[in-house]
């Protein structure tokens, strides 16, 4: 996943909330942020989830099914590899194992700026839903 700087974010988000304020009718403001609230992802609860990274939860909490299974993965194989006695084996998927854990560290202490992203393109999917039902609005 590539990340955006934060003041691109920054800008694109303000530019979203324009539009949300001005070009929305006050029926269509109340059902954007009705669906808004019951999308957005809480950064909290996904810096909580991180703490199981092994699992990859944190990633089933953004609907990151590859990499949840990809971690699922790594930790079935290392849990296999403990138990069959083959060394490469195992070297290999303690090797899987720092590479998966590495990411979920990195994603621990950048939990704010992965959700601030995700809740951006929320906001940009809900405000491409309310484009399409009207013909005279674009983003």
């Amino acid at each position: 996943m590539i990340f955006k700087k934060k003041k691109e974010l920054e800008s694109e988000r303000e530019e979203l909330e324009n539009i949300v304020r001005t070009v929305l009718t006050p029926e269509e403001r109340l059902e954007y942020y009705r669906g808004l609230s019951e999308d957005f992802k809480d950064s909290d609860t996904y810096a909580a989830l991180n703490f199981f990274f092994f699992l990859g939860i944190h990633d089933l909490y953004l609907g990151k099914f590859t990499y949840f299974f990809v971690t699922l993965f790594a930790v079935i194989f290392f849990a296999y590899s403990l138990f069959a006695g083959n060394e490469n084996m195992l070297n290999i998927s303690i090797l899987v194992c720092v590479v998966v854990g590495t990411k979920g560290v990195l994603d621990l202490f950048r939990s704010e700026a992965i959700l601030y992203e995700y809740n951006t393109n929320v906001i940009r999917k809900r405000l491409e839903k309310v484009r399409k039902q009207r013909a005279d609005f674009s983003l």
